[in-house]
Order: C-alpha cells, then structure tokens, then sequence
C-alpha cells in the first residue's frame, strides 16, 4: 500500500471523448443543437449514449476532466484528486472540488466546489493536471464527510436517495480505476 502512496503519479485518462466549446469551433453550437449530446459542466458536452454506458465513478472522473478544460490552473483536491490518482474513494460526489485561491473564492459554483487551505498544500503535477499528492487525497477524501453534509445539507444523502434512479443503489461503493 504504501508503495502505491509513494510512486510517481499518474493520471488517469478521461475515459469518454469531451467536446469542448473552445476546441470545437465555430461550429459549436449547430452540432450541439443537432446531435444527441450530455453536457457535462458548462461549455464541455460528449455524446449522450456513450455518457449514460459509464459508471457514475467514471461519469465524475469525466466530470473532473472537464473542469480542467475551464478552469486549467486549478489544484484538484478531496475526491477529484482521487478520481485522477486512481485512489479509491466511497461514493460519488456532487461537485468537483478544487483549492481556492483565496478565502471568499470558497464557494460552491455550478458543478465546482472551491476549498480554502490555511496550511500550504503539498501538490504534485502530472499530465497537465495539479492535484493533492496521493497520501493527502487518499486520506482527505477517506475522512472528510459524505458530500451531502459538506455541501451544508443541500444535497439529499445517499440513504434520502436510495431506490431513486441514480440513488445510494447505483453510487455506493468503492470504486478505482
């Protein structure tokens, strides 16, 4: 185990192709508006049918990709750090969590939840990614709270969710790539 803590980090790969506003040009919005396509978080769609065959846990490393492609200097951390490390992790979150510059940066916006760290973060960069390294997000994303009660109760939690499509049923579990 310890080892797996200690290794360089690799990323893991987005495992569904992102179509991206800025990389797609100017034809963007005419192939949105015609083909069967998922947003994933603002400007970033993929094709609604390969979407919906993945794995919640992968449909949130996707998610993570994503934010990556609007937000490219961001420090990944908690889950999102786990996801692209290839640490496990209990369930699925709500947001993609990232470090906040700044304390009144901490906020949750659309699918990103910002964090404020007094204590400097040890980071690591691998595949144009910056995350926690993996020790720190392997224990953070072990003993923070479910994202429910981290969210301040804004979101049901797995047990409210359970037997709904999408429930506590399809995202309990611990999931690596």
């Amino acid at each position: 185990m310890l080892d797996s803590l200690t290794k360089p980090a690799t990323i893991r790969a987005c495992p569904i192709e992102l179509l991206v506003r800025s990389e797609f040009g100017p034809g963007f919005d005419r192939y949105v508006r015609t083909h069967d396509v998922t947003r994933v978080v603002p400007g970033v769609y993929t094709h609604t049918p390969a979407w919906l065959r993945l794995p919640p846990w992968d449909q949130y490393l996707a998610r993570v990709h994503a934010v990556r492609w609007k937000r490219p200097g961001a420090v990944f951390v908690f889950e999102a750090a786990a996801a692209l490390l290839g640490v496990p992790f209990i369930g699925v979150p709500a947001h993609v969590h990232i470090a906040a510059d700044k304390k009144g940066a901490a906020r949750i916006s659309g699918a990103v939840q910002g964090h404020f760290f007094t204590d400097p973060l040890v980071t690591t960069e691998a595949g144009g990614f910056t995350t926690t390294t993996r020790s720190i997000g392997c224990t953070t994303a072990a003993s923070a709270p479910p994202s429910s009660t981290r969210s301040g109760g804004r979101t049901r939690s797995a047990e409210s969710r359970a037997g709904t499509p999408g429930g506590a049923g399809a995202t309990a579990g611990i999931r690596s790539g």
